[in-house]
């Protein structure tokens, strides 16, 4: 797989390197967040906390948060049950985290037309966490609570999920389609469809700089519209044995610079919304349509899930 930088600071640059696409966005407001299939099947869904979603329901995204870093640049996190902590992509925070750092970022939070601006008090990252590597989370604790009653907390699943699952995308990224790749820079959020098609093992993990076969890694391709499977026979390339798999057409979308750290949503047996996983990149892998890494048809999106990191959450919150 290849790898690519936007033209961040050097600092930034330090923090990218990795073997799949680390995905960061730059601060500018006003262009649509993930890249769907269809252009009309985007709409700005920033703060709401009842927004509906074609093919799946109603969902609160007020707890979807920006994250920007103290040189401005644009990351997607989530507000976890505590309501002082954000889960988000390490690399969006790594370079922040050494103790006793005055370089601090801030969280904003939307809740239909109101907003909340919050300073980071400390950064966490996974222990395991390598540039580069799986274990691609941090945990921002914010300098105060935000209320429950001004933007939804998530709960994490705290076991795996069958496969394949449907599942909800959100973030704050870059948008464009299928057919373009990514356009324009971040600043509304979005939300879209897509499945969950398998986990990390033999084959595919090599090269993400972790000796462990078992990988957190879940990952979910982008179809362009119904007929096309490009997952399917990679699968078979990379001796995974999974269903066929059409995707969900021009509601389907995949992620982009500046989504990474957003929430994977499912739904549990109860109907309540959890987080599966957290984005952090994508990889090209032959169905590529136009041989590009830049979220257009073809690619492969790279998630960690939550369960496999569920324990240490807890452990950082009760902190």
């Amino acid at each position: 797989m290849r790898m690519r930088t936007d033209g961040f600071s050097s600092f930034c640059r330090r923090i990218l390197a990795g073997i799949f696409l680390l995905i960061f966005g730059f601060s500018l407001p006003q262009i649509q967040a993930l890249v769907f299939s269809c252009a009309d099947a985007a709409t700005n869904l920033s703060g709401q906390r009842n927004a509906h979603i074609a093919g799946w329901g109603y969902v609160d995204l007020s707890g979807v948060v920006i994250v920007r870093s103290p040189y401005g640049v644009t990351s997607t996190g989530i507000l976890l049950e505590s309501g002082r902590h954000v889960l988000t992509a390490a690399h969006s925070v790594a370079g922040f985290s050494a103790s006793g750092d005055d370089l601090q970022g801030r969280v904003e939070v939307f809740s239909g037309n109101k907003q909340k601006i919050i300073p980071w008090k400390t950064v966490s990252l996974h222990p395991a966490y390598r540039q580069g590597g799986a274990w691609d989370a941090g945990i921002i604790e914010l300098a105060q609570e935000v209320d429950a009653g001004f933007a939804a907390r998530y709960p994490l699943a705290r076991s795996p999920r069958p496969l394949p699952e449907m599942i909800l995308r959100a973030g704050w990224g870059k948008g464009g389609t299928g057919m373009t790749g990514e356009i324009g820079s971040t600043g509304k959020l979005l939300a879209g469809l897509n499945h969950h098609e398998a986990r990390t093992s033999g084959k595919l993990t090599k090269g993400f700089l972790c000796a462990d076969d078992h990988l957190p890694l879940l990952l979910s391709d982008f179809d362009g519209g119904p007929g096309n499977d490009p997952f399917s026979g990679f699968a078979a390339s990379a001796g995974l044995d999974v269903p066929a798999n059409p995707g969900v057409g021009a509601l389907e979308c995949q992620i982009a610079n500046g989504d990474s750290g957003g929430p994977v949503f499912a739904r549990n047996p109860c109907g309540k919304t959890v987080v599966v996983a957290l984005q952090v990149g994508r990889i090209s892998r032959g169905a590529d349509i136009d041989h590009r890494l830049n979220s257009s048809w073809g690619e492969l999106a790279v998630d960690v899930e939550a369960c496999r990191i569920s324990d240490w959450v807890s452990t950082i919150i009760a902190r």
